[in-house]
């Protein structure tokens, strides 16, 4: 009994580290979301044309886009947080 305490004791610290973690990333990924957005989807290729990514690359950076973006992030992390916190609740609250 006293191997399952310490084993679930051991299991919630980690499931806390990975969520500092995840909060982080998140941070992270919303003061880079543009940046990254335009690098993913649109990547070197637009960037080789040197005209359409002048064009396309103020648009992704614009600072109302940006606000869009980071509004849909807080809510897509905050949801994902929630199912995240009731997934550990019934997993470690049994």
């Amino acid at each position: 009994m006293a191997s399952l305490d310490a084993e679930i004791k051991r299991l919630k610290r980690r499931s806390k580290e990975l969520e500092e973690r995840m909060e982080d990333s998140a941070d992270e990924l919303k003061e880079n979301y543009g940046n990254m957005a335009f690098n993913s989807f649109i990547g070197n290729r637009i960037k080789n044309i040197p005209i359409l990514g002048a064009i396309l690359y103020p648009w992704v950076i614009d600072e109302s886009v940006q606000e869009t973006i980071q509004q849909f992030s807080e809510r897509f992390f905050k949801k994902s947080g929630e199912y995240l916190q009731k997934l550990l609740s019934a997993i470690f609250d049994k």
